[in-house]
């Protein structure tokens, strides 16, 4: 077996190719390649209804950890909504107010900023500035950069699983 890339899945997609040898009538040999599919980055949407009949997600790591999560919705499609919100607006630029100066950008946008008890959190705006995700608390900076990277690397092509028992 050998690592192969797989054409019709996204760049950061890959497989392994299992390969069986074969002679042909007239003696040639030749390969057959079965490809089976994974990908590095296998992140995942999880809809969750709450107490009070009200929705919400997180977006989960292939590892099961959560990267964000979502504000309340009354309905559940409002929270699919937001789910490809998310998708649509997760490769935007970050807006970093830990620093001083900092340039304020156009939304859609990540807000990296600090948050009272002193860690770096970040939020990702909608083009209209609604927020969408927000982050847990990271004790550095790297950290909560690392949270934006995987929000980028997983919720383009992340299943949405609805758990609503």
């Amino acid at each position: 077996m050998f690592p192969a890339v797989i054409p019709q899945y996204p760049a950061h997609a890959s497989g392994i190719c299992e390969s069986d040898v074969s002679a042909c009538s007239s003696g040639c040999i030749f390969y057959i390649c079965k490809l089976i599919p994974y990908t590095i980055n296998m992140g995942k949407f999880k809809i969750k209804k709450a107490k009070n009949e009200e929705f919400m997600f997180n977006l989960l790591a292939s590892n099961g950890q959560v990267i964000c999560s979502s504000q309340m919705y009354k309905a559940l499609p409002s929270a699919k909504n937001g789910i490809e919100s998310v998708k649509k607006n997760c490769c935007s630029a970050v807006e970093d107010q830990t620093v001083e100066g900092f340039e304020k950008l156009k939304n859609p946008k990540y807000e990296l900023y600090t948050d009272n008890a002193g860690e770096f959190r970040f939020r990702l705006k909608a083009g209209n500035g609604e927020i969408i995700a927000v982050s847990e608390g990271y004790k550095s900076k790297a950290g909560a950069l690392n949270g934006i990277d995987s929000i980028q690397r997983n919720a383009p092509d992340a299943e949405v699983v609805e758990e609503l028992e």
